[in-house]
This record gives C-alpha cells, structure tokens and sequence, in this order.
C-alpha cells in the first residue's frame, strides 16, 4: 500500500518539477499572468494527487480488490483529465500572457478547478451509493447461500435411493430460489434453518423416511418464501 502511493506521489512531484522548469526555461514574460498560470498548474497536480487517494481508497491502495478499483476508477480520472487540461491551458496562458489581461485566466481556471470539484464530488458520492448496495446485497444474499452450502452435498452422504432423490430435488429447488432476503422473509428464514437443521441431523442419523418428510416439508416452506419475495418485488 505505502509502495503504491509513494509511486504515485513520486511520479506527480516529477510532473510537476517538469513542469515548473518548463515553464521557467521557455522565454515566457514572467508576469502575474505567468505566475497565476503556474500556480494553477500546481494546484492542479495537487487536486490530481487527492484525487487518486481518494478514488482508491481501500482498492489500489488499500487492497480491497478490484470491485473497489472500478468504483474508483470516474473519480480517479476527473482528476487526471483536470490536471492534464490545466497544465495545458497553464502553458498557453503563459505563452500569451503579455496579450491577457489577469480576470481571464484567473475565471477560466476558477470554472474548470469548480467543474472538477462538482465532478468529484457527485462521483464520490455515486461510489459511496453503489458500495453501499453492494454491501446491502451481499449481505441480503447470506441466508440463502449458507442453506445452499448445507443442502448442495447432503445428497451426497445419503445411501437411500429415494432419499438422495429427495436432497437432490430439495437442492435444486435452493439454487432456483431467489437469492435476495427481505424484512417480509427474516421469520420464514428463521423456520427454513431450523428445518434444515433437522434435515442434517436425520442425514447424519441415516433415517429415510424423515429426510424424506422433511425435504417435502423444506420445499414447501421454500415455495412460500420464495411467494413472498415476489410480493416484497411487486411492491
């Protein structure tokens, strides 16, 4: 992580000494305009710096993965685009800066240095949202995928024929369910892991006519759950 920023902070130091002394050696009238320009440019690298710390939060930098690499990635580059259009337009207010008078390069720089910062920040926030949902769905999905993961290898450690059909249909009916809990479905969640805590102990003891009975009994409360999802939706 420390590697990583101190790379990144490296290369924008190096612009930006690259660009003073491009600016200093370049036969530019070294006037307020000149100087205003410069300063622009500087404050530009900064703005891109903060906005690549801020972008890769817990993603480059902090390691979270590549799910929070993309969602940092608009914010990330506003930054860069800023920093290259104003190091840009820096140049070529200097160029012509005996021609300017100071109001216009200060105002066009002003409005783009307030474009990015709006850009920044709605970006930031849509980053914030969209975490916010991933994080809510995730951990919406959690019930369903620990019964998945119980009822997927019971077929499996069953020798009863039609028990083991039983699991195996029971099975199937988890991966076609929708994934996604509610408040409407937290109670029949509730009776779906006590159900399948039944099951396994009647797999374990090897007893076929209760994994029978309670496959039935599971697949008819997973129906209704699954009812209830649809009416939580519609609604």
């Amino acid at each position: 992580m420390e590697k990583n920023e101190a790379r990144s902070g490296i290369v924008l130091i190096i612009i930006a000494v690259i660009f003073t002394l491009v600016t200093l050696i370049l036969p530019f009238n070294k006037n307020i305009v000149f100087w205003i320009s410069w300063l622009f440019g500087i404050l530009a690298v900064g703005a891109c710096a903060f906005a690549l710390k801020s972008a890769f939060r817990g993603g480059v930098y902090g390691g979270e993965g590549a799910r929070s690499k993309f969602y940092g990635f608009p914010i990330a580059k506003i930054g860069l685009i800023y920093m290259v259009a104003q190091l840009v337009l820096s140049l070529i207010f200097m160029a012509i800066g005996s021609m300017l008078p100071l109001y216009i390069p200060v105002v066009i720089s002003l409005i783009l240095l307030g474009m990015t910062a709006i850009g920044m920040i709605g970006a930031d926030a849509v980053r914030d949202e969209v975490e916010r949902q991933d994080i809510r769905l995730t951990t919406d999905t959690k019930c369903i995928q620990n019964l998945r993961s119980i009822v997927y290898p019971l077929a499996a450690q069953c020798s009863d024929s039609e028990a083991s059909s039983a699991l195996q249909k029971l099975a199937d009916d988890f991966r076609y369910s929708d994934p996604v809990s509610s408040e409407n479905t937290s109670d029949i969640e509730k009776d779906l892991t006590a159900q399948m805590s039944e099951l396994q102990a009647a797999v374990i003891e090897g007893n076929a006519s209760d994994i029978k009975e309670l496959c039935g009994k599971i697949g008819i409360t997973l129906t209704e759950r699954n009812r209830l999802c649809k009416l939580g939706k519609k609604k």
